[in-house]
């Protein structure tokens, strides 16, 4: 767990996305609701990231409740 190591989680983010784990096409943008990323949500580079990795800007920032219910 990287519970509180926001720097080395976001390394880790970061070395995952250019090494391709973002899924498929139809499972992009389940970064942007999984709780275990969600401590990285407050932090620009986070989307960034996420957003190169799926080839565009997808503007999912603030969609951390998207599939709750």
């Amino acid at each position: 767990s990287m519970a509180g190591q926001l720097e080395a989680a976001m390394a880790h983010w970061e070395r995952a996305v250019e090494l391709g784990y973002m899924g498929s096409v139809d499972e992009q943008g389940w970064w942007a609701v999984d709780p275990d990323l969600e401590p990285l949500h407050d932090i620009e580079r986070f989307w960034e990231i996420g957003s190169m990795g799926m080839g565009r800007d997808t503007g999912m920032r603030g969609v951390t409740g998207a599939g709750e219910g």
